[in-house]
């Protein structure tokens, strides 16, 4: 039997939890990213980690490549948020702001992207050595 909408059902559990706020979203994913990087960092400074060298290599050259689309869907949201807010230039920025934030934006991607190729060649270049002295 259909109920009249004034009368819907309650929700279940998962339609009870409210949607996280995007901002919050995003700057909880960035800290966890921070605490990720100086967790990694302790841990490579513990003797006995350099078996797991080229395997982390391997992740950071991933975890490299999902950062740069973050970055380019960060830049693309920045550029929604300045259009939607009527343009630079009527915010009173000047009128090439938005080819700025696109340009430094892109300058970002560029820079992950050579840190990626850097992480895998690396790995490349270190892991099967490594891999040698693990397994003697």
């Amino acid at each position: 039997m259909l109920r009249p909408m004034s009368q819907a059902a309650p929700a279940t559990p998962l339609q009870a939890v409210k949607p996280r706020d995007p901002t919050r979203e995003l700057y909880d994913r960035a800290c966890d990213l921070l605490l990720a990087a100086q967790e990694l960092s302790a841990a490579a400074r513990e003797s006995g980690s350099a078996p797991a060298i080229a395997a982390c290599t391997g992740c950071l050259d991933a975890s490299l490549v999902a950062l740069s689309e973050a970055v380019v869907a960060m830049r693309l949201e920045a550029t929604r948020h300045v259009a939607r807010r009527g343009g630079a230039a009527s915010n009173g920025l000047p009128t090439d702001a938005m080819d700025g934030l696109r340009r430094e934006f892109s300058g970002l991607v560029d820079a992950l992207a050579a840190a990626q190729r850097a992480a895998d060649e690396t790995r490349e270049r270190v892991g099967p050595t490594l891999a040698h002295m693990t397994l003697t």
